[in-house]
C-alpha cells in the first residue's frame, strides 16, 4: 500500500482465532515417533538423549575413538568394539566411585589415577589419586 507523498504504510490485522490456537500450545512441544511405545516411554527416551550425547562426546574426546586408521571392515569393527568397551568400563568406574563421592566424574578420577603412573622428575602429590583408588578397592 502506498501512503501519501509516496511513502509506505504498513497495515496488519491480528488473527484472533490463530492467537488462541497458538496460546493453547505455549510451553508445549510435540514428539512424533514411529515407535510402538506409550507416551510416557517416548518421553523417557527423549529425555535420555542427553546421556546418549554425553556418551558420544566421551568416546570422541576422552576415549579418542577418532581417527580410525584401519581400512578393513573387521578392523574398524574391532576398533569400535574396543572403544565402546572402554566406555563401558568408564561408566562402571563412575558408578563405583559415585557411591563414595557423588560429585566425582570418571574422567576426573582417571586424571587423578594418571598421577600414579606418570613418570616425571619431580614429586607428585598422589594422596587424592590413592583415595580414588581406594574407592575401587572397597567392595561396599
Amino acid at each position: 500500500m502506498v501512503g501519501g507523498r509516496g511513502g509506505r504504510r504498513l497495515r496488519w490485522n491480528i488473527d484472533q482465532e490463530g492467537m488462541r490456537e497458538a496460546e493453547m500450545l505455549d510451553g508445549k512441544y510435540w514428539l512424533v515417533t514411529t515407535l510402538k511405545a506409550s507416551p510416557k516411554e517416548v518421553l523417557e527416551i527423549y529425555r535420555s538423549r542427553d546421556a546418549i550425547e554425553r556418551a558420544f562426546r566421551i568416546t570422541k574426546e576422552t576415549i579418542r575413538i577418532r581417527p580410525i586408521w584401519n581400512r578393513k571392515e573387521e578392523h574398524i569393527k574391532a576398533h569400535l568394539f574396543i572403544c565402546f568397551l572402554a566406555y563401558l568400563l568408564l561408566s562402571l568406574l563412575e558408578l563405583q566411585i559415585r557411591k563414595k563421592e557423588p560429585g566425582l566424574t570418571a574422567v576426573r578420577a582417571l586424571d587423578y589415577l594418571r598421577n600414579l603412573t606418570r613418570r616425571v622428575p619431580r614429586l607428585i602429590d598422589t594422596r587424592r589419586a590413592r583415595t580414588v583408588l581406594g574407592y575401587l578397592n572397597d567392595r561396599g
